[in-house]
């Protein structure tokens, strides 16, 4: 079954931040180095035989080490997609892992990541960090992507609670540090549903409960992204932030095939009627016995009546004048007149 796919996505700068750390990937494109924000919510519309895949990247590693990271890895999303028509998560990871991993200036930098595939017949999303993925199925928002973050570490170091805890999985990681285990998980796709990605600037400002009120109410994919950054913003938060929003819908060529029966039925329609409308071409006024006069109509659509056929004939789309007199002349369709007239024919003196 084919399914339509309506998304959106923004990106903005944390108040208190000299540059975003975020990226994203979005209809094969991608922030450039040194780009803060884009100018307007980014739009689009396909299906899910196009095999598209999203993502977003939350850069860490101070200076402009995260911007760094989360560059190259939608880079080389980029040209991942560039090269396959279907993203195998674990290549892709792998690939951009080591991008960041053996780059060439800088050294421990790193970036989350939150992948979203659209494939013929299954939605498969991955994660790795704490940036998210949500799904709002029958009203109801579920979180389907995992933290991968040391939850107790805060408390072991005894430290304030709102400092956030260590990334254990992220892209950047040194193999010999760690082995990379991203969360994935495959969906099927419902017309209604809701998929939400996002990063840590939305989540950390912006409750469960007023997201899924958003995802619910939203009028559109558009709408939602607006409207979740909006709260971000008026709850003063201080990260990055970088929303995705996509809606299934189904995937319906009936308006196009009515569309196209309106269409011939108006043509057909004007062609009849263009061609049975009655039309004539009356050049007949006073006759002389022996003239003859132009008198043509779409006779094949029409009967024509002469009271005295002595005084005029029709033939070949003209009257003659056979003898003086007068004589009515009717033209009609189905015995319903459309057309009289009375011709008087003048003796040849």
């Amino acid at each position: 079954m084919k399914y339509r796919i309506v998304g959106a996505c923004d990106y903005k700068k944390g108040k208190f931040r000299d540059n975003n750390e975020d990226n994203y990937f979005f209809d094969g494109n991608y922030v450039s180095e040194n780009t803060n924000d884009i100018s307007s919510v980014l739009n689009i519309s396909f299906t899910s035989h196009d095999h598209e895949s999203f993502a977003i990247f939350d850069g860490v590693g101070g200076e402009a080490s995260g911007e760094k990271a989360s560059f190259l890895a939608a880079k080389t999303l980029k040209e991942y997609k560039g090269a396959h028509d279907v993203v195998d998560n674990m290549s892709y990871i792998i690939k951009a892992n080591d991008k960041i991993v053996n780059y060439d200036g800088i050294k421990n930098m790193a970036t989350t990541l939150c992948l979203i595939n659209f494939n013929d017949n299954d939605i498969n999303v991955c994660n790795l960090g704490d940036s998210r993925i949500y799904l709002l199925r029958d009203g109801n928002l579920k979180m389907i992507s995992v933290d991968h973050t040391d939850e107790n570490i805060s408390k072991k170091l005894n430290v304030l609670e709102k400092s956030k805890p260590r990334l254990m999985q992220y892209l950047g990681v040194d193999s010999d540090e760690l082995s990379l285990e991203p969360t994935i998980n495959t969906f099927e796709y419902k017309v209604g549903d809701r998929y939400l990605l996002c990063t840590d600037g939305l989540t950390d400002f912006v409750s469960n409960a007023d997201i899924q009120d958003v995802m619910r109410t939203g009028s559109c994919a558009r709408d939602i992204v607006d409207r979740l950054m909006r709260l971000a913003q008026e709850n003063k938060t201080k990260d990055n932030t970088t929303i995705q929003v996509f809606e299934v819908k189904r995937y319906n060529k009936i308006p196009w095939i009515v569309g196209l029966m309106i269409l011939s039925f108006i043509i057909i329609i004007s062609i009849l009627f263009f061609t049975t409308r009655f039309s004539i071409k009356d050049e007949c006024s006073s006759l002389v016995e022996g003239d003859s006069c132009e008198f043509k109509f779409n006779n094949s659509k029409y009967d024509i009546e002469i009271n005295d056929e002595n005084i005029i004939e029709y033939k070949n789309n003209r009257l003659y004048a056979i003898n003086s007199g007068t004589t009515e002349i009717k033209i009609s369709k189905n015995n319903k007149m459309v057309y009289s007239k009375e011709v008087k024919v003048f003796p040849n003196s």
